[in-house]
C-alpha cells in the first residue's frame, strides 16, 4: 500500500474533494439537494436507503454448458478482467457504505508531475473511521490488471467504428437510449456484455448497453475482426486507459446513481451490487471483516433462463437460445446449445450473428438435430392423440403447386431478406398442410384398421355357422338311412315269423305223424 500523497493540482484537488452541499429549503418547508456534489455524511445517509445485494458473476460451469467458455475466457483476458471476472468475492454492506462514501479519486492530469510508481492516478477512502490511500498502481496489482499510464478521462474510440461495430453484432443505429442486451445476438458478445453491467459497472438495469461498455467490447474484438462489413479498419481505444481507471469511475457513479434517484425520493429502489468488487480492497488494506452481508450470485442457467437468454427446459441437454433474427425481421428466433461452429466468435461470420434457417430450433415441432445428438424420445400417448382429430381438421384439396416459391430477382439486401420471409411463411403453411394430412391419413387408417377387424370378425362367425349347419345336414340323412334300413330289416323279420305260423297252422296232421314216426323210430331201437 502506498502512502505518498504526492503533487496535486488545483484541478485534481476539487475533482477529488469536491464541493460542499448546497441546502435549500423548498416553498413546501423541505430541504433540497442541489446538483453539486454531497459531503461524505450525506452520501451515506442515501446509500444506507438503497438495498444491499451480492455481486453477480459469470459462471464457468454454465459457459461451459453452453459451449461459449473458449471465447468468453478470451474476450475476459483481452481486457484484463479474467482474475475480477473468475474469484467471486462474498459483500460486506457496512464497510462497502463506508468506502463508497468517503471515496476520494485524484485523477492525474496528462501534464502533472507525479510519484512514480504511482500509474495513472490515486485514491483514498476512510472505513471505521481510519483512513486508507491506494495509488491505480495498487489497485492493478489486486484485481491484475496491466499496469498502463494513460491519462485520459475517457475512451476515443471513434463513433464511426461503434457504430458500425454495433451494426455487425447488434440491431439498426447504436443509441445508449435504444440499444438493448437482447439486441447483441452473438450468445458469446452477449455473456460478456452481461458480466460486464453486473460487475464492473455494477448496475442494477442491464438491459441497455451503455457506450463504455460498448467500447469495451469492440476494443476487445479488435484483434479477431481487423475490419468492419465497410471496409473501415478498426483502431479500439489508444489511450492506454488503465482498467482501474473505469472501475473507479464506476464506483463514483454509484454515488451519482443515489443522488439522481433521492432526489426524486426514490433512493430505495435502487440497489448496491458491487461489494464483492470492494471486497478484494479490504483484503488489501487489512482491514478485519465479519460475516459477509451477502454472497456472490451467478450468471447460471436458471438466471439467463429469467433473462431470456434461453428459453424453456433442455431439449437433449441443450439450451434453447433466444436472439433476434434479420430474415424474420428482428422477431426472435431460436438456435440450441452449445453449438461452437455458431458460436465461435474466431470466425467472421458467427459475429454478425445469423445461423442458416436450418440450423434454427422451433420449440413447437422441434429442431433439425445433428446425428451425435439424441433426440428426446415422444411422450406415451402421443399416437392416439394425433388420432382424435376432427373432421374440422381435416385438410382441404391437396392442390401442391400453391405451396411452389415463387421465382424472384434479388435487387438488394432488404429484398432478399423479404423474399427469404415469404418462402419461410411458404415452408411453415407446407408443414402445416403436412401435419393435418398425416392427421387425416392416421384417423382414415384407424377406421379402416376397425373395420377390418369387424369384417373379419363377421365372417369368422359365419364360416363357423355355414360348418355347424352343413355337419347337421349331413348327419340327418345318415340317421334317415340308418332308421330306414333298421325299419326294412324289422319288416322282413316280421314276415318272415308270419309266414312260418301260417304254415304251421295250416298242415297239423303232417305235423302229428311226423311226431309218430320219430317215436316209433326211438322205440324199435
Amino acid at each position: 500500500m502506498v502512502n505518498t500523497r504526492g503533487t496535486i493540482s488545483k484541478a485534481a484537488g476539487e475533482k477529488a474533494d469536491g464541493k460542499k452541499v448546497a441546502v435549500g429549503e423548498s416553498s413546501g418547508g423541505q430541504k433540497k439537494l442541489s446538483s453539486t456534489s454531497l459531503t461524505s455524511k450525506d452520501y451515506k445517509a442515501i446509500l444506507d436507503k438503497m438495498p444491499f445485494v451480492g455481486t453477480r458473476y459469470p459462471d464457468i460451469p454454465t459457459m461451459v454448458e453452453l459451449g461459449i467458455y473458449e471465447d468468453c475466457a478470451a474476450l475476459f483476458e483481452h481486457m484484463e478482467l479474467t482474475k475480477l471476472m473468475t474469484t467471486p468475492y462474498p459483500a460486506y454492506q457496512k464497510e462497502t457504505v463506508s468506502l463508497l462514501s468517503t471515496l476520494k479519486v485524484n485523477f492525474y492530469e496528462p501534464d502533472e508531475v507525479t510519484p512514480t510508481g504511482h500509474g495513472s492516478g490515486r485514491f483514498s477512502f476512510r472505513v471505521n473511521k481510519k483512513k486508507y490511500r491506494m495509488s491505480f498502481r495498487d489497485l492493478e496489482g489486486v484485481f491484475g490488471f496491466q499496469n498502463r499510464e494513460g491519462r485520459a478521462e475517457a475512451s476515443d474510440v471513434p463513433q464511426a467504428e461503434l457504430q458500425g461495430f454495433w451494426k455487425m453484432i447488434g440491431i439498426g443505429e447504436y443509441k445508449s437510449t435504444t440499444a438493448k442486451s437482447t439486441h447483441i445476438r452473438n450468445p458469446v458478445l452477449r455473456y460478456v456484455h452481461k458480466a460486464l453491467a453486473h460487475t464492473v459497472y455494477a448496475r442494477r438495469d442491464f438491459g441497455n448497453v451503455l457506450e463504455r461498455e460498448l467500447e469495451l467490447l469492440d476494443s476487445s474484438m479488435v484483434d479477431r475482426l481487423v475490419t468492419l462489413d465497410d471496409g473501415m479498419a478498426m483502431r479500439g481505444d489508444l489511450t492506454d486507459t488503465s482498467m482501474a481507471t473505469y472501475l473507479l469511475r464506476s464506483f463514483l457513479g454509484i454515488r451519482d446513481y443515489a443522488l439522481m434517484l433521492e432526489k426524486v425520493g426514490k433512493a430505495g429502489s435502487g440497489q448496491i451490487s458491487c461489494g464483492g468488487l470492494i471486497t478484494p480492497i479490504l483484503i488489501h488494506c487489512g482491514i478485519e471483516l465479519g460475516k459477509p452481508t451477502a454472497g456472490p450470485v451467478l450468471m447460471d442457467v436458471k438466471y439467463l433462463r429469467k433473462t431470456t437468454y434461453i428459453r424453456g427446459q433442455p431439449v437433449g441437454g441443450r439450451h434453447n437460445y433466444q436472439f433476434a433474427y434479420r430474415a424474420f425481421e428482428w422477431n426472435l428466433a431460436g438456435v440450441l446449445l452449445p453449438n461452437r461452429e455458431l458460436t465461435d466468435i474466431t470466425e467472421r461470420e458467427n459475429v454478425d450473428f445469423e445461423p442458416p434457417f436450418v440450423s434454427l430450433y422451433d420449440h413447437t415441432i422441434g429442431a433439425q438435430q445433428p446425428a451425435e445428438w439424441e433426440v428426446p424420445p415422444q411422450a406415451d400417448g402421443a399416437e392416439e392423440a394425433v388420432g382424435n382429430t376432427s373432421d374440422d381438421d381435416l385438410p382441404t384439396a391437396y392442390e401442391p403447386h400453391r405451396f411452389f416459391f415463387d421465382d424472384h430477382e434479388i435487387n438488394g439486401r432488404k429484398s432478399a431478406a423479404n423474399t427469404a420471409l415469404a418462402s419461410i411463411n411458404t415452408l411453415k403453411s407446407w408443414n402445416a398442410f403436412q401435419d393435418k394430412t398425416i392427421k387425416s391419413l392416421l384417423k382414415t387408417v384407424k377406421k379402416m384398421a376397425k373395420q377390418i377387424k369387424e369384417l373379419t370378425g363377421a365372417q369368422s362367425k359365419s364360416r363357423n355357422s355355414s360348418s355347424t349347419q352343413q355337419d347337421a345336414q349331413q348327419r340327418t340323412p345318415q340317421k334317415e338311412q340308418q332308421s330306414n334300413e333298421q325299419e326294412g330289416a324289422q319288416s322282413t323279420y316280421q314276415s318272415a315269423q308270419s309266414s312260418r305260423k301260417r304254415k304251421a297252422s295250416s298242415s297239423p296232421d303232417t305235423s302229428s305223424s311226423r311226431d309218430d314216426r320219430t317215436s316209433s323210430s326211438s322205440s324199435d331201437s
